[in-house]
């Protein structure tokens, strides 16, 4: 759901009245609805809004404004409409809060690579949420590309090409691994792929990274200045909060599929696929016996028989979402 900017004095002040009063309940629920807005400098909680338990909330204040550049960079995209805008940057930079605001004012879609801290379907998946509210996902089973190469780059491939189709404009959010050959290695991948018409370096620290690694047009846009490092375990707390919310209504189903470890273990996140190999749901897996697998997921029971195969993952969970290990990925994902 799109938040017209003439709303943000309004949502400022609900938030504002709500963490006054107390209910820091209602104070989340906000900030769940209206996560992705621009922030300069203007609150005083640090991006991306912290609403897990582990996260604490303060009371907001000050100003809110878009940064100049943020501003410019919209007018740019709606007026030369490229095909492909790639954001670069390091984490917590801003690039997440960037890239939902571009794909709103340019009625974009929004491909999100980042995968430990997702805003557009669960983690340990890309996701890809179109102009018109439609979102998909590609299975990495993975918080990071680096170990899941493979995997990242097809997912990136795949959603790419389902957003050239269905939408005039994508905005990709890249995840923040921009240090070290490896990483280089890996962007250029991604822009092999699917090459950008327009680069974004988020902070004026990404522009060799972004030049070593795009061959597209540079813009440079500032970060925020309300943007502030975000610590491991606030991390975590968003990665088990994103997947509670994801595995909400998810059921127990069972499906009959090849699956690609059949010795996984319990716990562990899975992808299911479709036979062309698109990702049709994430979810838990509770056994597999016998070529009988028992999956939570929020796939529906009836959807069951259109899952071709089943990819394991390398993060193990609770039924609810909870983190509990990591397990070696399977060849197919390296």
């Amino acid at each position: 759901m799109a938040l017209a900017e003439s709303a943000y004095p309004e949502l400022l002040r609900a938030l504002d009245a709500a963490l006054r009063a107390g209910r820091v309940a209602r104070a989340r629920e906000i900030l769940r609805k209206w996560r992705k807005i621009p922030i300069y400098p203007g609150l005083a909680i640090a991006p991306p809004f912290d609403f897990s338990t582990a996260a604490p909330v303060r009371r907001a204040s000050g100003r809110l404004e878009t940064p100049p550049t943020w501003l410019a960079l919209a007018e740019r995209i709606r007026r030369t409409k490229p095909r492909r805008v790639v954001l670069i940057g390091a984490p917590d930079a801003g690039k997440s809060t960037l890239a939902g605001y571009l794909a709103r004012r340019c009625r974009a879609a929004l491909l999100d690579g980042d995968l430990g801290q997702s805003d557009v379907g669960p983690p340990g998946c890309m996701g890809l949420r179109l102009p018109n509210g439609r979102v998909e996902i590609a299975f990495v089973g993975s918080y990071s590309a680096e170990s899941h190469l493979a995997a990242a780059i097809a997912a990136h491939a795949r959603l790419s090409t389902r957003a050239d189709r269905a939408a005039r404009i994508t905005i990709t959010n890249t995840d923040g691994w921009v240090r070290g050959s490896a990483a280089v290695a890996y962007k250029r991948a991604l822009s092999a792929v699917a090459p950008a018409d327009l680069v974004v370096a988020v902070g004026e620290a990404s522009i060799d990274f972004a030049r070593a690694t795009s061959t597209g047009p540079l813009v440079v846009v500032e970060v925020p200045g309300a943007a502030r490092p975000t610590s491991g375990p606030v991390r975590r707390g968003l990665r088990e909060a994103a997947l509670r919310r994801y595995l909400a209504r998810a059921r127990a189903i069972r499906v009959v599929a090849p699956c690609d470890a059949p010795a996984a273990p319990r716990g562990a996140l899975v992808g299911l696929l479709d036979a062309r190999g698109a990702t049709l749901a994430a979810g838990v897996l509770l056994s597999n016996v016998r070529g009988v697998a028992k999956i939570r997921t929020p796939l529906p029971a009836r959807s069951a028989a259109r899952v071709r195969a089943i990819r394991v993952g390398s993060i193990l969970l609770s039924p609810s979402g909870r983190e509990i290990g990591f397990v070696a990925p399977t060849s197919e994902l390296r």
